[in-house]
């Protein structure tokens, strides 16, 4: 697991045997993105797919994000540190304490 964190962004990384296979033939890694400003969301998610990386979620509800990335297992996870509802850091500690 790696942990990073640069312009009020962190991202959460799992390098397991379960997310390598669910790359499948093609390898692309898989991103999941929560932010709750839409339009940032929408563009970087655009930007990333240009790119050749798979984007298998965009949302905007720290909830929604931490129940998505427990039902597609990205293999990194772009988390906003400054939301409504809660912070990234809270967020980035429930998601580390699930697993």
């Amino acid at each position: 697991m790696s942990r990073g964190r640069a312009h009020g962004w962190s991202w959460y990384s799992r390098s397991s045997v379960r997310s390598r296979r669910r790359r499948g033939c093609n390898g692309l890694m898989r991103v999941l993105l929560i932010d709750d400003h839409a339009l940032f969301r929408i563009g970087l998610r655009e930007l990333l797919e240009r790119r050749g990386i798979q984007v298998v979620d965009a949302v905007g509800d720290c909830e929604e994000g931490i129940r998505r990335v427990a039902e597609t297992v990205p293999d990194v996870v772009l988390l906003d540190m400054r939301m409504l509802k809660a912070s990234g850091l809270d967020v980035l500690s429930r998601l580390r304490a699930a697993g």
